[in-house]
């Protein structure tokens, strides 16, 4: 059977349940992006920011109707997120409670089937499918409950799709510009900075942080870029810092060397409108300086 595409588990991503009538307007208040369209029974993207802008955590907000919603995150630790949304709640009546035991995670990368196509009968069952896209590159999120893994599971062998290491799954990562929580996705960086533009909205009002955002993109000011890397070698440990000319000019978060083959390649932070063609930059090993080479300038081309 050809492939359709690989599935990788990552259940151990946080879940968090929202209960409450105010709920979806509360995170309307303290995301980025304009929640606030979240249709019934469908999903959207945020970000959860710090009061300068900074990232908490990205989510995927999961409208379940009468149950609430799920905050489903990039981080693997659920009090990150709830304890954070809790700050936040004065006299609203909500009720977080962390769920991510409750729930196997699969996602579906570079699918050549629709998967709501395979696995449609077991919606009856709890299981949801949700997209969420980042750096351009549209992953397929299936949830349900940890009971009917088994089912869920065959439901992608039988219609071949192939199960894939987490190894595997941070090539990929690494090679289509995939920001990674905690290496890009931190409070080390802002959303405009990750190429999370999208999950932005400039028009709905305030949000935490939504100055300095705001302010960022009116101004022009952000700094650095998410890029692609290659290198000659893996830096000894991360972030690393990379050098042009003997001035700091970024940093590499992400780095791994190519399945059957010695190629390094990563992800990593640059200076932005800069004039030079970006040729001299490296970072040292020792003694060594180790060249690197930018591998798109825009991390969502591939």
């Amino acid at each position: 059977m050809v492939s359709k595409g690989r599935f990788v588990d990552v259940s151990e991503r946080a879940i968090v349940s929202l209960v409450g009538q105010e709920s979806l307007d509360l995170l309307q208040r303290i995301s980025t992006n304009d929640v606030a369209k979240l249709a019934s029974g469908g999903a959207i993207q945020t970000v959860l920011t710090n009061e300068k802008g900074r990232i908490v955590d990205v989510v995927s907000v999961l409208d379940r109707v009468e149950e609430g919603l799920l905050g489903i995150g990039q981080s693997t630790d659920p009090m990150l997120m709830k304890q954070w949304i809790e700050k936040y709640i004065i006299m609203e009546n909500i009720t977080l409670s962390v769920l991510t035991m409750e729930f196997v995670h699969l996602i579906v990368y570079d699918p050549m089937q629709s998967v709501g196509d395979v696995i449609g009968p077991l919606m009856r069952s709890g299981c949801r499918i949700f997209e969420e896209t980042l750096a351009s590159v549209p992953l397929t999120h299936v949830i349900a409950a940890r009971a009917f893994r088994n089912e869920v599971v065959n439901g992608l062998l039988d219609a071949g799709f192939v199960p894939a290491e987490q190894k595997a799954y941070e090539e990929y990562r690494v090679l289509h510009g995939i920001p990674g929580f905690p290496q890009e996705l931190s409070a080390s960086s802002n959303p405009l900075e990750v190429g999370l533009l999208h999950l932005v909205s400039f028009i709905k009002g305030c949000y935490i942080g939504q100055e300095v955002i705001a302010r960022l993109d009116t101004y022009k000011k952000v700094q650095r870029r998410l890029v692609r890397l290659k290198m000659g070698e893996l830096p000894s440990e991360l972030p690393e810092k990379i050098y042009f000319q003997g001035q700091e000019w970024g940093s590499i978060t992400s780095a791994l060397t190519l399945s059957g083959s010695r190629e390094c390649r990563g992800l990593g932070y640059i200076k932005s409108g800069s004039e030079i063609s970006f040729g001299g930059l490296c970072f040292q090993k020792g003694s060594k300086e180790i060249n690197v080479v930018v591998d798109s300038l825009d991390p969502h081309e591939n």
